[in-house]
């Protein structure tokens, strides 16, 4: 019988609540899927799990949950293999190795935080038991597999009471590898030297001072009267003193006044009669439109 037809065929005992002959048929669609190299897919091994536990099958369903998460882990799909083993332990909250299993899938997204707490719920359960060199043994073997990841290193170092380098190297790390970090020179009070290359001479330029109150801000100018505006300076030949002309200087009103006349002219205008002071000028008639008196100023 082929692949398909083996899931078929256990999809129909299904249906008929057979759940034994549906996991026999399951398990074969697996060898199947095995001797012809395409390797197990490891929903075959989810569906397994669920249909022993529906059986009342507990240690089965676990088992074959654990046999997906790492089939699941392998191809990647991390999320999937920390679903099943949830599943796991709501089942049987007793199978302590799946905390280490659940640490490793959040060890490789770099979950620290959840690994963490798995790897601290793995080893307190099993000092529970009387086993704390076995736990011992595999967190020395987690943090193996994990070498690379400082932060990981110095959480193992706490969870064994080791007097590891892994504060330091985690502040390396955090301040950069290769002496990236500050550099901090201890100078005589009082005194700044310039490199002689900065200073431009032979000799190093030394600026003393004892505080940084003695550096006293310049004091501000009086010169301009008004905040927030620029000061003008006048140029004015040499010999000649300044002068500040006056308005009049600058426009001969009455003057203007008499050479134009009343009437203005301008390009692309009609020229416009001034009218006399005190008298009024009578405005053109337009359809729609209140007539106005314009006085002249």
């Amino acid at each position: 019988m082929t692949l398909d037809k083996l899931k078929v065929a256990a999809r129909q005992h299904e249906q008929r609540e057979e759940w034994g002959a549906a996991i026999e048929l399951y398990r074969q669609a697996i060898r199947a899927a095995e001797a012809a190299g395409e390797g197990a897919d490891p929903a075959l091994y989810n569906r397994i799990g669920d249909l022993a536990h529906k059986a009342g099958q507990d240690a089965t369903a676990c088992e074959a949950w654990e046999q997906a998460a790492v089939r699941y882990g392998e191809q990647g799909f991390f999320n999937n293999a920390i679903a099943l083993c949830g599943k796991i332990l709501r089942v049987d909250a007793a199978r302590v190795a799946t905390h280490l299993s659940l640490a490793r899938f959040h060890a490789k997204k770099r979950v620290i935080y959840d690994v963490r707490q798995h790897l601290t719920a793995y080893r307190d359960q099993m000092a529970r038991r009387g086993a704390e060199a076995d736990a011992g043994v595999a967190l020395h073997g987690f943090g193996a597999e994990f070498a690379s990841w400082r932060e990981l290193q110095v959480l193992l170092d706490e969870l064994l009471g080791r007097e590891g380098g892994g504060d330091a190297d985690a502040s390396d790390e955090r301040s950069g590898e290769g002496g990236s970090g500050l550099v901090f020179l201890d100078i005589e009070p009082g005194k700044i030297a310039i490199p002689p290359s900065v200073a431009g001479g032979s000799t190093p330029l030394v600026i003393e001072h004892t505080s940084l109150s003695d550096i006293a801000p310049p004091e501000p100018s009086a010169a301009s009267p008004m905040d927030g505006l620029e000061p003008t300076i006048s140029i004015v030949p040499d010999g000649a003193p300044p002068a500040t002309p006056a308005l009049s200087d600058l426009v001969d009103i009455e003057h203007t006044a008499d050479a134009v006349g009343p009437t203005v002219t301008l390009d692309g205008l009609e020229g416009v009669a001034l009218a006399e002071p005190g008298l009024s000028a009578e405005p053109g008639a337009l359809d729609g439109l209140e007539a106005t008196a314009f006085e002249a100023p």
